[in-house]
């Protein structure tokens, strides 16, 4: 990793000045942001005077009280030896190249690829900026290394976590990602716990890419989708003839794993022969297929989630003790999107920009309006809701910048009011809150994807026109 330097980031877009310095803060450089050009002009100014200046600047072109332009113009005369790099819109390109032929060291158009492009254009433009910036940089860094220990925690995160759709910017999170990171070098058993929609299965994906087993697969199993009659098959394989259909030798999941890791979802939902079996696997690191009589080595690491309370299962006999406490030798308990605000606009953006991405659009802009209700929503179905209401959202606003109406959340926020204060394993994470859950994000999603035609929506679906209407107003949904 290159030396933390002092950076600066101005954008208006709010959620893009969080996805910008969250993406640069885990290269462990330090970001001070900026809603428009002229605060920019002040804050450099400022650090100049300090003696503490800015290492390199992006800059995006469009912003209020002083454009990016402007903005570049000053930097050029006052400070020619800060670097500047220009963000800018597809429809903006000619005009980067304008910023180019006035000293930007370089433009990236937006929506970025990733956090790691971006990355990648920082370190090359300060791998040949010139030594007076970085030199002068060096008071600040040495200040930072005496502040708090969160901080400089937060700086160890390792960059590679920032992937896929693990995006940490809340202390709660950031908590969270380190002890999967601590967990991560070793081979013990972790238990995730939280709410139905958290990210149980990113989370687990990470620990398994941190490990010594990264080269190995990682299996997942949702053990709530898979059939009793069959979730014993799927796990541990059956040998040909072992049963009637058995036609051919089968290899379960935990062989499938070998090498690598298993992720066990819905681990609340094992039935209590298999959960007998899957104990045994735990202490002995052996098992058979279903008809064979030959000991396998199981040589996988486990991972197990649930949104249960396996402790009040355990005291309600539902799940058995002995299996609870060989897995949850590290338990790793995931906030709910509503205890951390701080990752609510930084994943709208991760979002908005894989969504635009996937459909051939153009990033929209997110108004004010709306980031104001994707913060107060409560969130009742966590990172999944979220992820649905952005997709819904950058289908209903055409290009358009995206307004609280795209978002569909108006209608919901009673609900998620009244749910607010649970826990995971209560009420709204029973089976049947689940269901409807799910339900209720696939008619949005279908809505969605029709332009809230309620007739094509009802015949995609398979049901009727008055039980979608039934459905709509179950579920308090308003279409347009």
């Amino acid at each position: 990793m290159e030396e933390p330097l002092k950076l600066l980031v101005a954008d208006d877009e709010e959620a893009m000045r969080l996805f910008l310095s969250a993406a640069l803060e885990r290269a462990g450089h330090r970001v001070d942001a900026a809603e428009d050009g002229q605060s920019a002009l002040e804050k450099i100014g400022a650090a100049e005077q300090s003696k503490a200046p800015y290492a390199l600047a992006l800059i995006d072109l469009q912003m209020p009280r002083l454009p990016g332009m402007d903005l570049l113009s000053h930097i050029r005369r006052q400070w020619p030896h800060l670097p500047v790099i220009i963000l800018t819109a597809h429809g903006s390109i000619p005009t980067a190249v304008e910023a180019m032929k006035l000293g930007a060291a370089d433009f990236l158009v937006k929506p970025l690829p990733s956090p790691g492009h971006l990355r990648e254009a920082v370190s090359r433009v300060l791998a040949v900026a010139p030594p007076s910036a970085k030199v002068s940089a060096q008071p600040e860094r040495e200040r930072l290394s005496t502040t708090n220990a969160g901080d400089r925690a937060l700086r160890r995160s390792n960059p590679e976590l920032a992937v896929n759709d693990l995006i940490a910017c809340d202390p709660a999170t950031c908590a969270v990602l380190e002890q999967a990171r601590l967990v991560a070098e070793t081979d013990t058993t972790v238990l995730l716990l939280g709410e139905s929609g958290v990210g149980k299965e990113v989370f687990a994906s990470a620990i398994h890419r941190l490990s010594k087993r990264s080269a190995g697969p990682f299996v997942a199993v949702n053990c709530a989708a898979l059939p009793a009659s069959l979730i014993e098959s799927e796990l541990f394989g059956h040998e040909r003839g072992a049963f009637t259909g058995a036609h051919v030798l089968k290899l379960g999941r935990f062989e499938q794993a070998a090498g690598g890791t298993l992720f066990l979802d819905e681990i609340g939902e094992l039935e209590a022969t298999v959960q007998a079996k899957l104990l045994r696997v735990l202490q002995e690191k052996r098992f058979e297929r279903i008809g064979g009589n030959r000991s396998i080595a199981a040589d996988c690491r486990i991972i197990a989630a649930t949104n249960r309370d396996l402790n009040a299962a355990v005291q309600e006999r539902l799940f058995r003790s002995d299996l609870y406490y060989r897995l949850a030798v590290f338990p790793i308990e995931i906030p709910p999107l509503r205890r951390r605000p701080a990752d609510i606009l930084p994943l709208t953006s991760h979002f908005l920009t894989r969504f635009a991405d996937k459909n051939g659009r153009d990033l929209p802009r997110l108004t004010e309006e709306a980031a104001v209700a994707l913060r107060e929503h409560p969130w009742p179905g966590n990172v999944r809701e979220l992820a649905n209401a952005i997709e819904r959202a950058l289908i209903l606003c055409a290009g358009r910048p995206i307004e609280p109406r795209h978002l569909g959340l108006v209608h919901r926020e009673t609900d998620g009011a009244a749910q607010g204060g649970r826990a995971y394993g209560e009420p709204d994470s029973t089976d049947d809150g689940i269901l409807k859950q799910q339900e209720r994000d696939t008619i949005l999603r279908v809505l969605a994807a029709n332009g809230d035609n309620r007739q094509k929506t009802a015949q995609q679906l398979g049901i009727s026109v008055r039980t979608l209407r039934n459905k709509l107003k179950e579920y308090r949904i308003q279409t347009n």
